[in-house]
């Protein structure tokens, strides 16, 4: 569940799920994604993590490009020394977890940066997962292909994502995962030209969004953030629009 954008902290009333991370309260994680913070931290132990802060206490003051380059280069030393541990077999044999781990702090950064090596890490990525564990990395892959504007390609992975999350016993229509894929699935749809369409998928996501509370569902702690981001991504399509219909 690599993708989830989840990032409110988990209360005693409120369940935990697997990618719920509590991303330490300091200066020099606030000004970053929760991905960014997760998918780095979640490479080390508690242990190694509050051995860290009081460096990264110090770093406050780098820009966030300089602290993702930063958290890129910390990644990519930490995978070669386990890397140098394995010895005569490759991490990706030895722990195949902690290499997917690794690999996910690195691509994180690397596209936070927008460097071009992102797409060769998700594509090593696809060709060495299976199953169920293939399906995050084809959905970043997806999301990939959609920012960087093959629309078409994207919308066809996507689509091909969705009904896994829709119907996975931890996941659910109504899931994170589930309604971030829909969100994108729109994005690719309304920027091919076929806006009804996408119009037509942001109405089920305002009902799916507005039900977390009816029921209630097990995902309703997300409600909030999941209006934001429907209505953060309509505001973007609009925009869009209007900026190709001005330029015309």
């Amino acid at each position: 569940m690599a993708e989830s954008k989840a990032s409110i902290p988990s209360t005693s009333q409120e369940p935990k799920f697997s990618w719920d991370y509590d991303i330490p309260q300091t200066p020099f994680w606030d000004d970053l994604p929760f991905t960014t913070g997760r998918n780095f931290l979640q490479c080390y132990t508690s242990v190694e993590i509050a051995q860290m802060e009081p460096e990264f206490f110090h770093l406050t003051t780098l820009t966030v490009p300089e602290k993702h380059q930063l958290l890129l280069g910390r990644s990519h030393a930490a995978l070669a020394a386990r890397e140098a541990e394995a010895a005569s077999s490759s991490l990706r044999d030895a722990d195949n977890k902690a290499w997917h781990r690794y690999m996910l702090a690195i691509y994180t950064s690397q596209n936070e940066l927008k460097l071009p090596e992102a797409r060769y890490t998700l594509q090593l990525m696809l060709d060495n997962s299976s199953g169920d564990a293939r399906v995050p990395w084809l959905n970043m892959m997806a999301a990939y292909n959609i920012d960087q504007g093959d629309y078409a390609q994207g919308e066809k992975m996507e689509r091909e994502v969705l009904p896994w999350m829709q119907n996975h016993p931890r996941l659910g229509v109504d899931s994170p995962q589930a309604l971030g894929t829909m969100r994108r699935i729109a994005v690719a749809v309304w920027k091919q030209g076929r806006e009804a369409e996408a119009r037509a998928l942001i109405t089920e996501m305002e009902a799916l969004v507005e039900g977390l509370s009816a029921g209630p569902s097990k995902f309703v702690k997300y409600q909030e953030d999941e209006r934001g981001e429907l209505r953060k991504v309509v505001y973007e399509l609009e925009k869009w629009t209007k900026a190709r219909a001005g330029g015309e």
